[in-house]
């Protein structure tokens, strides 16, 4: 949610043979129609501090928190093949 991040995907070939397929990707924050925000913001210093954020992005407070889970479920279910996006 900060900046970039570069992803590599790596699938066998069809065929009979044994090579690969590799692809590679930079997504932005933009990619998944979230802001860019400081990672700063994820800092914790206790964990009352961590369980509140926790808390929020469970109760789906806006805020950086809850953008990175969002990003990182949607690029679960991508690399889990469970999406139409390519």
């Amino acid at each position: 949610i900060a900046g970039p991040a570069h992803a590599t995907e790596v699938r066998q070939s069809t065929g009979d043979d044994s090579s690969h397929k590799v692809r590679e990707f930079d997504w932005t924050p933009a990619d998944f129609d979230v802001a860019v925000q400081a990672i700063d913001s994820l800092a914790v210093d206790s964990p009352a501090a961590s369980a509140a954020i926790v808390h929020d992005v469970l109760a789906s407070k806006p805020g950086a928190a809850r953008e990175i889970v969002v990003v990182n479920a949607a690029a679960a279910l991508w690399t889990a093949g469970k999406t139409d996006d390519t």
